[in-house]
């Protein structure tokens, strides 16, 4: 058990304790639930701090990141597995908590578009720091699961990948079919992103594919048994 005076200097324990309105839980037990409460936290500070280095990735092939990427998780205590797709399964990639301390992100490849991959991947991120560790989340691509989480998750990763302040809408309705080659690349290159995740976005408002096609590039993963 911590001593008081480790209590009394602990501002997060003194706010656990006094939130406590339960008088059948003991000091022990809450010291326990607060031990549990700031491993997790640490984690998602760990998780915050690495988003913009996991971002940047985006612009570097599948040779440079792929290995990179899992090292950053390694140090938020997450364990990344590129996954090889499992057919008529539709999933597109999966989380979930293995210990208080160590999560678990699965990347399927059944997509390897750069815009697929890295959206679910930032989907997945958005579980572990926006919700509860008790279940598991399944990405589905046929939009299997429509819950209020998942929307969530979709958020976070829309959010990370191409920021509210970079003006997306501005930059959609500046489009024109002679202009639209260069406003994606010099958007891209203004917000450090891959032009295929700018134009997946792009043709996922628009629904024009076509007009995007080109953009998109696969990434050459190699399917690892982890």
């Amino acid at each position: 058990m911590l001593p008081i005076k480790k209590i009394l200097k602990d501002p997060i324990l003194i706010e656990t304790l006094l939130r406590t309105k339960d008088p059948s839980v003991s000091l022990e037990e809450l010291i326990n639930q607060y031990h549990a409460y700031t491993e997790h936290l640490s984690t998602f500070e760990k998780l915050k701090e690495k988003l913009n280095e996991m971002r940047s990735l985006t612009i570097k092939n599948a040779e440079e990141f792929s290995e990179r990427l899992k090292e950053l998780c390694a140090e938020c205590g997450i364990a990344l597995v590129y996954t090889p797709y499992v057919k008529n399964t539709n999933v597109n990639g999966a989380t979930r908590w293995l210990t208080p301390k160590k999560a678990l992100i699965q990347l399927s490849l059944r997509y390897t578009y750069a815009d697929c991959f890295w959206f679910t991947f930032f989907h997945e991120i958005g579980h572990l720091i926006k919700h509860g560790r008790k279940d598991v989340y399944v990405d589905f691509s046929n939009g299997h699961d429509n819950s209020e989480l998942e929307k969530e998750a979709d958020q976070f990763a829309q959010k990370t990948l191409i920021p509210s302040n970079a003006s997306f809408e501005m930059f959609k309705q500046s489009l024109t079919p002679e202009n639209l080659k260069i406003k994606i690349l010099y958007f891209s290159k203004e917000n450090n992103i891959d032009t295929g995740i700018v134009a997946g976005r792009l043709a996922k408002e628009t629904g024009k594919w076509s007009l995007v096609a080109h953009f998109r590039k696969q990434l050459c993963l190699r399917e690892y048994k982890d």
